[in-house]
């Protein structure tokens, strides 16, 4: 009888090891897709050239408190003295092709950003308003070029470097002259056109990740207990890989709806979508809102030219085409079509129908006004819950 027993519990231990090696082999296969490879990378490519710009590392001569226009005019004319080699090496960068590698090192691209906007408000200390523009659109440049080939958190960082460049030139709208505004409009234009989607950031998000996570599986020194884990946390490789797969894919299609259409993607049973999402719905709104600003400033400065040249702003935004702009830029956050513009007594209203999507009549959102202490951009951020219109020098 105890031979018996023995024997029984000696079999079913033998078909349980059995079990867990058939389901660790099952569970260790590799997923069967096809990942497109990186996309070929410019040769020079102004990445590399813009991080040998930041390698020259910032200098700052004296403490700042803010670290923006608010500081003293003589603290702020020190640093962009300290930063000129730093200055001029960046603006050669941008001269090139710009791809982010497939392993990036993440720029001190928001500082860098500041910089810039200390430059421009000594400029318009000084009486030069071109100048001052200048080095906002500099900004405004090096926000949207570096988005092409970039990831999610990349983008999040140009999508908050081009914010810095916008700010300001609402406040030097207004002192600029006609040659001025209407280089201005065409300059915005053209780097509106430059602008990645959000879709084409999100399938490089997912084909890179897809790289990653394939290559985590197929390194020799990756530990079996490791592989163990995603069997335990995901059911397999290939289940990993599926629902990561599924996860971005659904994002892609939210991505490709109005922006009041899209709805938070659920979480996935794979965890590893999880970091993705937090940062996608930072980065979501932000790359709207930034889009929404630069095409309510290329308007606006198309309607400064067209006031200064005709003494009276146009009764419809069709008559800055094709003298002040190519064509009217579009809403970002409606369904279709172009920016909403109402000429009044005192001057006019240009607007974005905002987040929710509904053309208020120009009534702007509570969120999003700037105050009178520049050294803080934007207090009380839009938000996606956010009602009333973007309306142009009032939200931003």
């Amino acid at each position: 009888m105890r031979v018996t027993r023995k024997s029984r519990i000696s079999l079913g231990i033998a078909a349980f090891l059995v079990l867990v090696a058939a389901w660790v082999g099952y569970a260790n296969l590799d997923p069967v897709l096809s990942i497109p490879p990186p996309a070929p990378r410019p040769s020079p490519n102004a990445y590399d050239q813009l991080n040998q710009a930041l390698d020259m590392g910032f200098k700052e001569p004296t403490k700042m408190k803010h670290y923006d226009p608010s500081d003293p005019l003589a603290q702020r004319e020190q640093l962009v003295v300290a930063n000129a080699p730093m200055f001029a090496r960046f603006r050669k960068a941008m001269a090139y092709p710009f791809m982010w590698p497939e392993q990036p090192r993440i720029m001190g691209s928001a500082r860098c950003a500041k910089l810039f906007r200390i430059e421009g408000s000594v400029l318009a200390d000084h009486g030069d308003i071109r100048g001052a523009i200048a080095s906002n659109l500099d900004n405004i440049h090096y926000g949207v070029v570096t988005t092409n080939g970039a990831t999610l958190i990349p983008s999040l960082i140009a999508t908050v470097v081009e914010q810095i460049g916008q700010v300001d030139l609402w406040v030097y709208l207004a002192r600029c002259d006609v040659g001025t505004a209407k280089a201005t409009a065409k300059r915005l234009e053209h780097l509106a056109a430059q602008r990645v989607s959000m879709v084409e950031v999100l399938v490089n998000e997912k084909h890179q990740t897809q790289r990653r996570l394939m290559d985590g599986f197929r390194n020799p020194k990756y530990p079996w207990y490791g592989n163990c884990l995603y069997s335990v946390w995901a059911g397999s490789r290939r289940g990993a890989m599926h629902s990561l797969t599924q996860y971005f894919d659904r994002q892609i299609a939210e991505a490709r709806k109005p922006f009041c259409q899209q709805q938070p993607g659920k979480f996935s049973p794979n965890q590893l979508t999880r970091i993705f999402q937090i940062v996608q719905g930072s980065w979501t709104l932000r790359s709207h809102n930034a889009a929404t600003q630069t095409a309510l400033l290329t308007t606006a400065f198309a309607l400064r030219a067209y006031r200064l040249e005709h003494g009276a702003y146009t009764a419809s935004l069709d008559a800055l085409t094709p003298g002040y702009l190519t064509a009217i830029p579009a809403d970002p956050f409606a369904d279709a079509g172009p920016l909403r513009y109402k000429k009044t007594a005192t001057g006019y209203t240009l607007y974005s129908v905002g987040p929710d999507g509904k053309d208020e009549g120009g009534l702007p959102c509570k969120e999003g006004r700037p105050t009178q202490d520049r050294s803080r951009l934007v207090p009380n951020p839009l938000r996606k819950t956010s009602t009333g219109d973007i309306v142009a020098g009032v939200n931003v």
